[in-house]
């Protein structure tokens, strides 16, 4: 019972995420720009969770959700609120993948704080571009 109560409450808070288009490869960079795709594939994620780069507020990761950004090339610092950081030196006309997963363990044994603590990674394009295929972009 206590799982399907679970499973429910995660339906209801990505049922409110403000997602948009399924994901779609962006194509145009000018000479000096990079891409990063950060996102949280369904296979992963838990509660939404606010995003930083280079600490001012980017946007909140709900499940099954991608914020693509588009950013002069040179160091990145990409953050979260339960304190993942990732730091990129980006490079003109390259793309990066961050990919979201929420942490499983939690040594009080609470479902429900696991889901808090987010940890990002770096992923291969083909990794993520598989991950990326059930995800919409984050209107936000």
């Amino acid at each position: 019972m206590k799982k399907i109560l679970n499973i429910y409450l995660l339906y209801l808070i990505c049922a409110c995420a403000p997602l948009g288009e399924n994901f779609k490869q962006a194509d145009h960079l000018t000479s000096n720009e990079s891409l990063i795709y950060i996102y949280y594939p369904y296979n992963s994620c838990g509660t939404p969770q606010k995003v930083y780069l280079d600490d001012r507020f980017l946007t909140t990761l709900y499940c099954g959700g991608y914020k693509l950004v588009k950013t002069s090339a040179g160091r990145k610092k990409i953050t979260s609120a339960t304190d993942a950081i990732i730091t990129l030196d980006t490079q003109a006309g390259q793309t990066y993948f961050i990919k979201g997963k929420s942490s499983r363990y939690n040594p009080q044994g609470c479902f429900f704080c696991n889901s808090l603590h987010l940890t990002l990674r770096m992923t291969t394009p083909n990794i993520a571009i598989n991950e990326l295929k059930e995800c919409q972009e984050i209107n936000e």
